[in-house]
C-alpha cells in the first residue's frame, strides 16, 4: 500500500525536544530550572521551565540553522508552540511580553554587549496559553535595509527619546546577516518589570528559510504503524503557523486521482495533533488541513505549485488561503 501525505511544509529545522536540547538554553540556578519533559509536550517531549527573575529567555548559539547569514534567502520564518502553567506577581496572575530576539555580537557599539532586531507576539499568560498556541513570524524581506512594521532595533538609546534602536548606520539586514545567537524571552527593550515566578512549556522551535510555509500548511506530516492494531495508522503532524486555527481536519483519498479526497476526521481529538485511522482499501493518500471555526485552510499545492482543489466533501463551508490561516 502506498501512503501519501499533503498540505506539508518545509522547515530547515523544528526543535521538538525528541533529540534533547539542540543548542537551547533556558534559565537555570538559583531561581529555578529548565529540563526536558518525557511527555505532556506537543506532543511528546518538551522544555519545561520553573523560575522566578525579573523574566526569561531561551537562546541558542549553536545550532546551524537557527543561527548565520538569515539574508542567504529572501524570507525567513520563525516559529515556537508555549503553553504557559503560570506566571504570577506575588502571587497574582499576570502577562508578560514575548518576543524573539536575533543578535548581533560583531562589532558592538561602545557600552553594549551586541546590537539586534526583535519582533514582540501578543503577550503570554495563563489565561492565554492554558492549551498550546502557536507563535510565528515571517520575514519577508532579508535584504530590507529599514525595519518592518512589528520590529524594533537595540544596541543603541536614541539621545532624544532615550528608546533603544539600532546603532548609527546599522541596518536590519545588516543584523540579519550576522546572527550570532536567537532568543524568545519576555525581556521588552525599554521596558522593566518586577520579579516575576514563570512556569512555562516550549516546543516545535522552528525555522523556515526561503518561501514560508504555503498558506495553511501544516508542516512534518508523519505516517505510521499503529502499535495497537496493526491495520491502523498513525498521523502525526507539527503546528499550522496560523494563530486562528482550532483544530485539524484529516482527508483520505486514491492515490493518483488527486481530488478525491474526503474528509475522515474534523477535530483532532486531545488537541495533541496525532489522529489514528484505518485506510481504506487501495493505495491511499493523506490531508491534514487547519480549521478555524467557519473556515479551513489550503489543501496544499502539487508538484507544480498549483493550489489543491477541495475534494468530495469538507469540514467546513468556506476556505481560507491567505498566509498563515
Amino acid at each position: 500500500m502506498a501512503i501519501a501525505g499533503g498540505g506539508v511544509a518545509r522547515a530547515d529545522a523544528i526543535v521538538t525536544f525528541d533529540a534533547g536540547f539542540e543548542g537551547w538554553i533556558g534559565p537555570s540556578g538559583a531561581g529555578g530550572f529548565t529540563v526536558i519533559e518525557p511527555t505532556g509536550g506537543n506532543p511528546g517531549k518538551h522544555l519545561h521551565t520553573v523560575f522566578q527573575d525579573f523574566g526569561i529567555t531561551f537562546r541558542n548559539s549553536t545550532h546551524p540553522e537557527f543561527i548565520g547569514d538569515y539574508g542567504a534567502t529572501r524570507t525567513v520564518t520563525l516559529a515556537i508552540d508555549v503553553k504557559v502553567e503560570s506566571i504570577s506577581f506575588f502571587g497574582s496572575p499576570v502577562s508578560r511580553p514575548w518576543l524573539v530576539d536575533l543578535r548581533d555580537y560583531d562589532d558592538p557599539w561602545p557600552g553594549y554587549p551586541y546590537k539586534s532586531v526583535w519582533y514582540k507576539f501578543a503577550d503570554v499568560s495563563q489565561a492565554a496559553n492554558s492549551f498550546w498556541k502557536t507563535y510565528a513570524v515571517t520575514i519577508d524581506d532579508t535584504a530590507s535595509e529599514t525595519l518592518p512594521p512589528g520590529w524594533g532595533g537595540t544596541g543603541y538609546e536614541d539621545p532624544v527619546t532615550f528608546e533603544p534602536t539600532l546603532p548609527p548606520g546599522t541596518t536590519f539586514a545588516d543584523v540579519l546577516a550576522g546572527v550570532d545567537e536567537i532568543a524568545y524571552t519576555t525581556f521588552e527593550p525599554g521596558f522593566f518589570y518586577g520579579e516575576t515566578a514563570f512556569d512555562i512549556r516550549l516546543d516545535d522551535i522552528s525555522i523556515f528559510k526561503g518561501p514560508p510555509p504555503m498558506p495553511g500548511a501544516t508542516s512534518g506530516l508523519l505516517l505510521g504503524r499503529s502499535p495497537v492494531t496493526p491495520s491502523a495508522l498513525v498521523l502525526s503532524w507539527a503546528a499550522s503557523c496560523g494563530t486562528d486555527v482550532l483544530t485539524y481536519g484529516i482527508y483520505e483519498g486514491a492515490l493518483g486521482s488527486w481530488a478525491s479526497h474526503a474528509r475522515i476526521d474534523c477535530f483532532d481529538g486531545g488537541s495533541d495533533r496525532s489522529e489514528t485511522v484505518t485506510p481504506a482499501a487501495g493505495d491511499r493518500y493523506y490531508l491534514v488541513v487547519p480549521l478555524g471555526s467557519t473556515a479551513e485552510g489550503s489543501y496544499g499545492t502539487d508538484s507544480w505549485e498549483v493550489e489543491r482543489p477541495p475534494g468530495l466533501s469538507a469540514c467546513r463551508a468556506d476556505q481560507d488561503v491567505s498566509p498563515c490561516f
